[in-house]
């Protein structure tokens, strides 16, 4: 091949070479000029009245690519209303006092120095400098602490505003304390409820909201479903140590025909604690006192360390320790505190049977054994008190008192 060819073969081919370079650095100077900035921006503080100057900061904003790009102008609407309220080419920062309260939509636009634009908005909270939160929900219905409810029912409330706002309410329900949201939203103040548990603790509670989303909540409140009485055992064991109880049907409820013996015997002398062992005083420190008359339980340890009330405690699975509203309901049922001691002892017309078991003193001694019975309840009245039933072998009558939770009493547990 001619020289001439061989140099005119070779030229073309550095020059496809070069122009392919060129316009692969065409393409990439073309696609560093066309990178879109982003624009964000925070508020301090995120909540106020309108008395509260709120500061716009929009530095976490991003100029796009390129070391020679950079925002040159912020742009802010502080009304959503389409009209730019502050245009700023030196800072990223804004300040802002509203006139009226409500849901605020502020909105952010950055242009960078290549002339290309980005746009965000965030919404927040405004009230009015005079609003007054909601009045706290009250006079619930189910009463709290309502015993043998329906499984279908409607929970109502009441509550009002102050300065008349319209309100919406959330609904927190379920079986744990404190319970989960179930429902928002709300624009009357009821609720129906279906297909409930039989046997069940449930708390719910009320959070009202106004118009200027000022809240209030009630307090927690529970009510426990009726017993399904076809589950009420004529006998059943405690799996735990193979011991037999019976049932007992009285009214609506379903009782133990015995009091409870389970744990292991503690010298009266040592309390009961939380060791992760359930334990029990036997009067006069005797296992056979324990197996005629049943243990004798220090409060927290009954409770298993728990608060709850109708918790299960120490009780067997499917029974649980009574709350004061459940044996509130046995004695109306038996006629009352006058008659129903009568018809609780041995011999009385309700089968429950109760013995004249006595107590552990906070001393360690024991007394009443023959003479008196002492019942627990799962309602306490303080930290160091809880609510307590006792019955004496000459009356006929119940008493009801609150009692040193040291002290050591008989359980009596009731069915789910």
């Amino acid at each position: 091949m001619p020289l001439f060819k061989i140099l005119q073969h070779i030229f073309l081919k550095i020059l496809f070479a070069l122009s392919f370079f060129l316009i692969l650095l065409f393409n990439f100077s073309c696609s560093k000029e066309v990178s879109q900035p982003t624009a964000a921006f925070t508020v301090v503080p995120q909540t106020g009245d309108l008395n509260t100057t709120f500061v716009f900061d929009a530095s976490s904003s991003w100029h796009g690519s390129g070391a020679e790009i950079s925002i040159r102008e912020y742009y802010w609407d502080f009304n959503n209303d389409g009209v730019w309220d502050e245009i700023n080419d030196t800072s990223a920062v804004a300040s802002h006092q509203f006139t009226t309260a409500g849901t605020q939509t502020v909105v952010l636009k950055i242009r960078n120095s290549q002339g290309y634009t980005a746009t965000t908005t965030r919404a927040f909270e405004v009230t009015d400098v005079n609003n007054q939160a909601p009045n706290a929900p009250s006079n619930p219905v189910p009463d709290s602490g309502a015993i043998s409810q329906p499984v279908n029912l409607t929970l109502t409330w009441q509550c009002t505003d102050p300065n008349g706002d319209v309100l919406v309410y959330k609904l927190y329900f379920g079986e744990s304390n404190p319970p989960p949201i179930l429902q928002s939203g709300l624009t009357t103040n009821s609720y129906d409820l279906t297909q409930l548990s039989t046997g069940k603790t449930y708390y719910w509670k009320v959070i009202a909201i106004d118009t200027h989303n000022s809240s209030t909540s009630s307090t927690i409140w529970s009510f426990r479903t009726k017993a399904d009485m076809s589950q009420c055992p004529a006998s059943f064991t405690d799996t735990r140590n193979n011991k037999k109880y019976t049932g007992v049907i009285i009214g609506d409820q379903c009782w133990m025909g015995e009091n409870l013996n389970y744990g292991t015997k503690l010298n009266p002398v040592n309390e009961q604690t939380n060791n992760q062992q359930i334990e029990k005083y036997c009067y006069n420190n005797l296992e056979s006192n324990c197996n005629t008359y049943g243990g004798l339980y220090q409060w927290d340890e009954l409770m298993n360390y728990l608060t709850t009330e109708g918790t299960q405690g120490i009780c067997p699975a499917g029974w649980h320790i009574p709350t004061e509203a459940e044996w509130n309901q046995l004695v109306s049922y038996l006629g009352g505190n006058l008659a129903a001691g009568k018809e609780l002892k041995t011999g009385g017309s309700s089968n429950f049977d109760a013995l004249m078991a006595g107590t552990r003193l906070e001393t360690g001694g024991f007394s009443s054994l023959g003479n008196y019975t002492y019942f627990w309840s799962s309602t306490e009245r303080d930290t160091t008190h809880a609510f307590q039933t006792h019955i004496a072998a000459n009356f006929d009558a119940i008493f009801f008192t609150y009692d040193s939770k040291k002290l050591a009493k008989s359980v009596r547990c009731i069915k789910d």
